[in-house]
């Protein structure tokens, strides 16, 4: 049995061969299958001198999403090629999709350095089945973000897998750079049965400054559930979590989430900030309970925890 890999524009086959022996009249009769992979897409393509037409815009995030329209389902967009250099976003990315049969990864160089181009926007929409790995965010010197760069608000449930690891964002730039209004990791949840979140995870983080590293919330009878935290760091945050479980109807919830191996630096029990804010933040006036925490703290001047009703 032999095995061969052959390229197709954006579509990887692959292709089994038993070569069959006919001692009679020594013939080799090759007899082979075909199987469709999932496809890789290079999206760093779009930025040669001689683009793929699929290509469409003239930015990181534009190539990106074209990548992702050409994949047309499961399967990976690889940016890896756009290596140690900055790349501005103009618009939002999207990875995954609202189905549950869709499974894509966007993959990143850590080395490459991504830069929101306006202050409010969301970088990335984060869907069900979605795998994003080594997202290197630096926001702009002078500019206070006040958006998300990772925003989670689609229905993600047990059958799902959505992940994001090895990622960093860098607010050393900003102005006001530990009590940036912005996000890292947003995660809201709308309706019991058609918009919540459980079981996503989120791993091998590192927050440097911004407003909130990771905020979850929820409104109506949505609920953030059961979600795992790993091996994050919050350095300077107004806060590194904040749990906000905003509504009060029957069975919204905020709960169950386990947050493991965390650290947070220069953070302490301040009601104004900035500079520092309290490390863990439980506000709003609906449930939040039974979320789990293990964690360092370093440079803590008064506190570790704040209840904010």
């Amino acid at each position: 049995m032999r095995f061969q890999s052959q390229s197709s524009g954006s579509r990887v086959f692959q292709h089994a061969c038993l070569v069959i022996f006919s001692f009679a009249s020594l013939v080799v009769v090759p007899y082979c299958t075909s199987q469709t992979a999932d496809a890789v897409v290079d999206a760093a393509t779009c930025k040669t001198a001689a683009p793929p037409s699929w290509c469409s815009g003239t930015t990181a995030d534009a190539w990106i999403t074209s990548a992702f329209a050409v994949l047309g389902g499961s399967g990976t967009v690889d940016a890896r090629g756009f290596g140690n250099s900055t790349q501005t976003f103009n618009s939002t990315v999207s990875c995954g999709t609202a189905s549950d049969s869709v499974h894509q990864t966007l993959i990143f160089d850590p080395a490459t350095s991504i830069k929101p181009s306006t202050a409010g926007m969301t970088l990335f929409n984060v869907h069900r089945n979605c795998t994003m790995i080594g997202a290197h965010v630096s926001l702009p010197s002078g500019m206070t973000f006040s958006g998300s760069v990772f925003s989670v608000t689609d229905n993600v449930r047990e059958p799902d897998m959505l992940r994001i690891s090895d990622w960093f964002i860098d607010a050393s730039a900003e102005t006001n750079y530990d009590n940036s209004a912005g996000y890292g990791v947003y995660l809201s949840g709308s309706d019991t049965s058609t918009q919540s979140i459980a079981f996503a995870s989120f791993t091998h983080g590192r927050c440097l400054g911004l407003r909130r590293c990771i905020y979850a919330t929820n409104t109506g009878t949505g609920w953030v559930n059961g979600n795992f935290f790993s091996d994050i760091v919050g350095t300077y945050s107004g806060a590194v979590i904040e749990l906000n479980g905003s509504s009060t109807t029957s069975g919204a919830a905020i709960s169950g989430n386990m947050f493991s191996g965390l650290q947070g630096e220069g953070c302490a029990l301040v009601i104004s900030l900035p500079s520092p804010g309290p490390c863990i933040m439980f506000t709003g006036s609906g449930q939040t309970w039974d979320n789990q925490f293990t964690l360092k703290l370093w440079d803590v001047a008064t506190g570790i925890f704040e209840h904010k009703f």
